[in-house]
């Protein structure tokens, strides 16, 4: 029986979806979800381990540490990190000035991308998902297709038959090996190459370098009362859940990661962040 409701459910839940031809692996968040918000969890520390924890009512210690245990940068405990706080201003000025470069230098790749893309594959090569940005606005979030093109029909047909997948997808909003994705799909996806027409996202001013990864308005209820805090800043072509997470890590510690960048963000921290990425995408994290 609790099979049969859940896989009613995902149907239930599918047909109502408004899904874009390819529909990411970070489309809308169902309606089941079993986790609840990270915000309903108490607070804790172990006052046991020695490690120095970054835990409060806004980021579970179990979490805590977690990420920063898996953290390449430095995260302080007492809510700096390094330099002083600087102003939006300069942070956006440094965004257009790094994204402009990076345009620049990779502009043969994604010419190669996108004529591949077109010829062998066919289909539309950019992939616009809306997202929601800085003060709640959504806008266009661009990338190169790594799936095929009926992705929404055959994921619907995946959470009918498969509870596990259904978990799967419920609990982490991906799916690890994911049918839908083709070959050179995956091979965008492993070096994050299919992230890099956000860069134009970014001059736009729709994004910055690094913050929160985008998300869709129906998971702005995954942030609970820190949802506010999530839309005071642009969200990230990287960030440290970029940096911190591997195939495993669930939405929840998405979320905690998240928070706890807002709370420690400083134009010290987003650099280290943004020199932290390299080997991430080296290793397939990023």
């Amino acid at each position: 029986m609790p099979s049969v409701l859940a896989r009613t459910g995902a149907m239930t839940m599918l047909e109502h979806m408004h899904i874009s031809a390819e529909a990411e692996t970070e489309i809308a968040t169902p309606k089941i979800d079993r986790l609840g918000p990270l915000v309903d969890l108490p607070p804790a520390i172990d006052t046991r381990n020695p490690r120095p924890l970054i835990a409060s009512s806004n980021v579970n210690a179990s979490d805590a540490a977690y990420i920063q245990s898996r953290a390449p940068v430095d995260i302080g405990s007492d809510g700096t990190v390094g330099l002083k706080r600087l102003l939006p201003s300069a942070s956006r000025v440094l965004d257009v000035i790094i994204a402009t470069a990076l345009l620049l230098v990779l502009l043969p790749v994604l010419a190669f991308i996108a004529i591949f893309l077109q010829v062998f594959e066919g289909g539309p090569v950019i992939f616009a998902h809306r997202r929601v940005g800085l003060d709640g606005k959504t806008f266009n979030c661009l990338k190169f297709r790594t799936m095929c093109v009926d992705a929404d029909q055959r994921l619907a047909r995946l959470l009918v038959k498969d509870d596990a997948l259904l978990h799967e997808w419920v609990t982490t909003q991906k799916l690890v090996c994911d049918p839908r994705v083709t070959r050179f799909g995956q091979i965008l996806r492993n070096t994050s190459l299919d992230e890099l027409p956000q860069l134009i996202n970014v001059l736009r001013g729709e994004m910055s370098l690094v913050g929160p990864r985008p998300i869709v308005e129906d998971e702005m209820c995954r942030y609970g009362r820190h949802a506010a805090k999530y839309i005071r800043v642009r969200p990230g072509l990287t960030g440290l859940w970029q940096v911190t997470r591997n195939t495993k890590t669930s939405y929840r510690r998405r979320v905690a990661t998240d928070i706890l960048y807002l709370q420690k963000r400083t134009l010290a921290f987003d650099f280290k962040i943004l020199l932290a990425t390299v080997p991430a995408v080296l290793v397939g994290n990023g």
